[in-house]
């Protein structure tokens, strides 16, 4: 039987205004592409891993960079990490720089099994990482 998996993910929110001399201003909060994890492969249950996270946006008109790391709802061995930014601009003009951002997560296996870690970029597209977590005494998975 397949499963359906949805995560919780935040629907950005865009705001738009112009006056009436012509300049254009526009700003929302968006997603952002988490372009690359770092996830050990295997890990003991209670072990204490940290899990690094990047993300990336396309132009300087971007700012307050976040990630984070969420838990599935339905499966308790799937986690999302997603990224968000504020984007602003006035008449359409951004620095051609890239901004980003790097953080690290402490995560805590509670039991044995193979834990999936979905990332997603701008577009919702996804990769995926896995994290194997043995038992402590036996070394069983």
């Amino acid at each position: 039987m397949m499963r359906k998996f949805f995560l919780f993910l935040e629907i950005p929110l865009l705001l738009s205004s112009c006056n009436l001399e012509g300049d254009s201003h526009e700003q929302y909060t968006g997603y952002v592409s988490v372009y690359e994890t770092q996830i050990p492969d295997s890990a003991m249950v209670g072990e204490n891993i940290s899990i690094l996270a990047k993300a990336i946006a396309p132009n300087g008109c971007w700012s307050n960079l976040n990630i984070y790391l969420g838990k599935s709802a339905s499966v308790d061995t799937l986690y999302g990490i997603s990224a968000t930014g504020f984007f602003e601009s006035y008449d359409g003009i951004c620095a051609d720089v890239l901004v980003t951002k790097e953080t690290t997560f402490d995560f805590k296996a509670d039991k044995v099994g193979t834990y999936i870690f979905v990332s997603y970029l701008a577009s919702l597209a996804t990769s995926m990482d896995t994290l194997v977590v043995y038992d402590t005494v036996s070394g069983k998975k």
